[in-house]
């Protein structure tokens, strides 16, 4: 009877240890990938802000390119889950991604008419308001009355990345 306990002894702590060092190891290894993930989100935002100066600076109606949503679509859920983001950081980061998804939407859906009148104008017109408001997300300005966190240091300070000087 003792060498069965003895057995089922050692089982156990043998699965606890073979745990603690897998958990171990996933920690590592999630302490490597954080960084990455946020350094991808905050290339593709700063990329994202570029394109929408560049639209809204060479006053053109339909531009080729949209804006960048591979990093957005793939790594934003892990950082949410992952990453230690007060409530507000992480309402201004949905903000931000939600307006380059709606500026991506606007620049897709023109073609129509909408009660006999072509919806391009109309979506120029939204674009033309949008693009203004994503930039005030990126560098944390004032627009329609509201002071808004800038997505560009957030991004920033996660990623570790020095600031601008």
């Amino acid at each position: 009877m003792s060498e069965f306990v003895t057995v089922i002894i050692s089982a156990i702590v043998s699965a606890g240890v073979a745990t603690w060092f897998s958990r171990l190891e996933l920690e590592k290894e999630r302490g490597r990938r954080l960084p990455m993930y946020w350094t991808a989100l905050y290339s593709e935002a700063e990329l994202a802000a570029e394109m929408v100066h560049k639209y809204l600076q060479d006053d053109v109606m339909w531009p080729l390119y949209r804006l960048p949503t591979t990093a957005h679509r793939s790594v934003y859920a892990s950082v949410l889950a992952e990453a230690k983001l007060t409530r507000d950081e992480a309402r201004s980061l949905a903000q931000f991604f939600v307006l380059v998804d709606e500026f991506n939407r606007g620049m897709e859906r023109a073609d129509g008419e909408v009660g006999g009148k072509p919806l391009r104008e109309e979506r120029v017109r939204l674009l033309k308001l949008k693009g203004p408001r994503l930039l005030a997300y990126w560098h944390g300005d004032e627009f329609d009355g509201v002071k808004h966190d800038s997505i560009e240091a957030l991004l920033r300070e996660h990623a570790n990345l020095l600031p601008l000087a």
